[in-house]
């Protein structure tokens, strides 16, 4: 025993030795050992406070850490002060990334935003390069026509892996129009996501006026439109085409604006109560009747929306002089863009304004989602749950939808 003590540096009887005070490195060990453990009971508590402030959903906390990476990897830091309450904040439509249904996008808020009157963004699969290319070489140049509002155009289509065929396609056409901003969006039949995307987008990176969105197969008297365009901008002012049926009173998706506070207001949600669903115009029904804003549609019944084109006999009859009796034609596919074009013949603007044309729904503006049935029927959830609709009677699972032109009444 004592040969042990010995070999280990101690001098005394080893009964004597246990009983000693232990050596000033002990005592700093020990004292280590405290202030880590005070750290740990710091972080726990601050880590549990801080988990009170998102999400407690599992899908959506998923979702928001995949959209996180994805943010990261795109080469912009995402907001990691997000909160649950985001709609309390005095200055909250300037920091939308703090918002977790809005962060989950992935969307950076540029520095400097341009200033513009009107901003039109035009939703387009990506493999719609004809449908692009009928724009741009149509209508898509007056934007330029008017010297008192100031017009951004953009295409907004889906990411796409730079590898494939259509990726090197995409990637080409936009180095050489550099029109075009993209989204990381799955595709297919998520209109409502889709259409909530280009209004965050819209406010992270413009400073506007009117925020319009259309779809890639309207044709549009855009020079007609900017001098009817209410100058200065009006307020909670909305446009468009108005499904006015009874029950379900809504705006039409593909071509709908807003002004800027209208737009604004419509966000303006509490993150855990907003509503998603499967089409825009439902969603945005749903967010209207939520938010109890009244009297808020203008129906412009120069908006032509059904038919689309090629099932009407004799276009060049019925759409002669197309801006001087229309201000847009749905169902426009490629070689209807450009005939209209040529249809256009000048335009005739009696100085109405839009207000001249415009006119208010007769039904009440009452929207009821379980009156559809088929395949309109879905019931809007949470944004924060993260949800997913069935939407294989749509076909064409994450592809481009091909909606009317596929021969779906649509």
């Amino acid at each position: 025993m004592m040969k042990e003590a010995e070999s280990i540096g101690v001098t005394e009887d080893l009964t004597t030795a246990v009983t000693l005070p232990p050596p000033p490195a002990s005592r700093k060990s020990l004292l280590f050992m405290v202030i880590i453990g005070a750290q740990l009971l710091i972080i726990i508590v601050v880590g549990s406070l801080m988990i009170r402030t998102i999400p407690s959903s599992p899908h959506f906390l998923q979702h928001f850490m995949a959209r996180t990476a994805i943010g990261q990897a795109g080469g912009f830091e995402m907001d990691k002060n997000v909160t649950m309450d985001w709609h309390k904040l005095s200055n909250r439509m300037e920091h939308l990334n703090m918002n977790p249904v809005y962060a989950s996008l992935g969307i950076p808020r540029k520095i400097v935003r341009p200033v513009v009157n009107l901003l039109l963004i035009v939703s387009s699969a990506p493999s719609r390069i004809e449908r692009r290319m009928a724009i741009r070489d149509t209508w898509w140049n007056q934007s330029t026509t008017n010297d008192k509002v100031v017009v951004k155009c953009v295409f907004m289509t889906d990411k796409v892996d730079p590898t494939t065929e259509i990726g090197q396609k995409v990637a080409q056409e936009n180095e050489k129009y550099k029109d075009m901003a993209f989204q990381n969006l799955r595709g297919g039949v998520e209109f409502g996501k889709r259409f909530l995307y280009h209004m965050i987008w819209a406010l992270q990176n413009y400073e506007f006026d009117y925020f319009m969105r259309m779809d890639d197969d309207y044709f549009l008297c855009l020079e007609r439109f900017i001098k009817e365009l209410p100058m200065p901008r009006r307020s909670m002012y909305h446009w468009g085409f108005v499904h006015c049926v009874p029950s379900i009173v809504r705006p039409e998706e593909s071509i709908i604006l807003f002004s800027r506070d209208l737009h604004e207001r419509l966000l303006d949600q509490d993150p855990a109560l907003i509503k998603s669903h499967p089409w825009a115009d439902q969603m945005v029904a749903t967010w209207i009747k939520e938010l109890n804003i009244q009297n808020i549609y203008n129906h412009d019944p120069r908006l032509h929306h059904h038919p689309v084109l090629k099932f009407i006999n004799n276009v060049d009859v019925k759409f002669k002089d197309v801006c001087k009796n229309f201000i847009g034609v749905h169902g426009s596919y490629p070689k209807y863009q450009r005939s209209l074009w040529k249809l256009r013949n000048g335009v005739e603007y009696a100085g109405k304004g839009l207000d001249g044309y415009t006119n208010k729904c007769n039904h009440p503006q009452v929207f009821v989602w379980s009156v559809f049935g088929g395949v309109w029927r879905y019931e809007p959830k949470k944004f924060i749950d993260n949800p997913t609709w069935d939407t294989q009677k749509q076909g064409g699972g994450n592809q481009a939808y091909g909606g009317r032109e596929d021969g779906r009444n649509r």
